[in-house]
């Protein structure tokens, strides 16, 4: 557990730091983000899936809206089901930055998405959650059982 809680807090931090070292080298020019009505402000549209991820963290504690605010942009988090559909928001030009995993990165990478990939982050995050009242308590009661997931993400290596 308290491994875990090492790796979260450094992906979070490593989040940090990469963001705050992106956003010095966009002060003097223009983000890709939209820019508000008042056309003070700029927005960083943040793509993010609810898991166990930096992003996650990062949005529950608000420590980068607090960071960027002082620098005059707001974040907008959008959420997402999956990585790929993210880097279809990449493609459609709907979000600024994304924090998915690996394998939609190559996925999109092979469609032709235009991305640039900055850090990645690994460690040993594979986790197969189940409702409390699941009779599935390891591995093994899935044995012969079908398991869905979603076509290009992470849950592959799985």
């Amino acid at each position: 557990m308290k491994k875990n809680l090492h790796t979260r807090l450094t992906s979070l931090i490593s989040l940090v730091i990469l963001l705050t070292f992106i956003l010095s080298g966009c002060g003097g020019g223009d983000l890709t983000a939209s820019t508000s009505a008042g056309g003070k402000d700029k927005v960083l549209r943040f793509a993010y899936t609810k898991s166990i991820s930096p992003a996650s963290l990062a949005k529950e504690r608000g420590t980068l809206e607090k960071k960027l605010k002082d620098k005059g942009i707001k974040l907008e988090w959008v959420e997402f089901q999956t990585g790929p559909q993210m880097f279809e928001a990449i493609r459609a030009n709907s979000v600024d930055l994304i924090n998915s995993g690996n394998m939609p990165a190559v996925y999109a990478q092979a469609n032709n998405t235009p991305f640039v990939y900055i850090a990645g982050v690994s460690g040993p995050n594979f986790s197969l959650l189940v409702p409390k009242n699941s009779p599935i308590k390891s591995l093994n009661d899935l044995r012969g059982k079908k398991v869905a997931y979603p076509k290009g993400s992470v849950r592959l290596l799985m």
